[in-house]
């Protein structure tokens, strides 16, 4: 394995030590976690998706310090809500029995790099024991991009 060498996820200049580009990962952890891009985000097509765009990640710290960075700085009231967020991805997929990878987009045609896309961030716990993968996914978008979305436009037609 080799040092992923740009910023992480979580925007901080530091976290590129937290993330590992892999140089390969298994077909089927492959397979299973383009299918939860796909199932999570229908309109887009992540089959051509290669195992470089994903990094191991050593820890379930490590994510929760990218998470709660971000959402403390971006979702009000967080600080109410960070521990029943964790409460259930914890009861969900038991996160230290997990191999966690990030997903780092390569593509132009996906949700996160559409324009007004500031932040993402994709990070999926994989539990071999519970036959399980959860995807944690968000990305930021500009109020200029959800003016100009029309799922966002709430007036009557």
């Amino acid at each position: 394995m080799r040092h992923l060498s740009e910023a992480g996820h979580s925007g901080s200049e530091t976290d590129a030590d937290d993330f590992v580009l892999l140089d390969s990962i298994s077909k089927r952890t492959l397979f299973d976690l383009i299918g939860v891009l796909n199932i999570a985000y229908p309109d887009y097509d992540f089959s051509n998706v290669k195992s470089s765009s994903f990094s191991l990640i050593p820890s379930v710290d490590i994510v929760m310090k990218a998470v709660d960075s971000k959402f403390y700085a971006t979702v009000n009231g967080y600080a109410y809500m960070k521990d029943e967020l964790w409460l259930a991805v914890s009861s969900e997929i038991q996160p230290n029995d997990c191999r966690i990878y990030s997903f780092k987009s390569n593509y132009s045609d996906d949700p996160f790099s559409e324009d007004g896309c500031l932040w993402w961030l994709n990070f999926f716990f994989h539990n071999k024991t519970l036959k399980r993968v959860l995807l944690l996914s968000c990305r930021a978008m500009s109020q200029s991009a959800a003016v100009n979305d029309p799922l966002w436009d709430l007036e009557d037609e």
